[in-house]
């Protein structure tokens, strides 16, 4: 080979090598930590539970839930903030029957597993925002519901 092939042979590996970290870069940058806001949610038609800890849910969240489901009144009975790391799972326990496996996929979308006394109940994956919120849900007994909202926040 002659010398003009080694430097083109040296540039092109170059180029590529610049390419491979400029697109690392960007994986690693796309792939993001996310914070999250989870809930644990008392649907009723009822009044206040009687536990004082169950506080009601902010009016804007519980007006967005009135759009889609028949309750009128809505309690928060546990509230936690985690953080997401990305393609790490993380198990959160909202209650002894409600667990939520969740876990970031990239800068937008989560996965999102719901465990009902142990036993998986739904999946998703979806796109997580300040807009756009995942809801899980269920009838409880005395005509109630719960509900799991997880939330992006800042």
């Amino acid at each position: 080979m002659t010398t003009s092939g080694f430097h083109s042979l040296g540039r092109c590996l170059r180029v590529g090598l610049l390419m491979l970290g400029l697109s690392a870069i960007q994986i690693q940058s796309y792939a993001e930590n996310v914070k999250a806001e989870l809930l644990l949610v008392w649907g009723s038609n009822g009044e206040k539970p009687s536990d004082p800890a169950h506080k009601p849910l902010d009016e804007d969240l519980a007006k967005e839930l009135r759009k889609a489901f028949k309750w009128q009144n809505y309690f928060v009975i546990n509230r936690t903030n985690t953080t997401l790391l990305p393609q790490v799972s993380k198990k959160v326990e909202m209650s002894k029957k409600c667990v939520i496996e969740i876990k970031a996929l990239d800068g937008q979308r989560v996965e999102a597993q719901l465990f009902g006394e142990g036993k998986p109940r739904d999946k998703v994956i979806k796109p997580l925002s300040k807009e756009k919120s995942i809801t899980f849900g269920g009838e409880d007994s005395n005509k109630c519901a719960w509900f799991v909202i997880i939330r992006r926040i800042e």
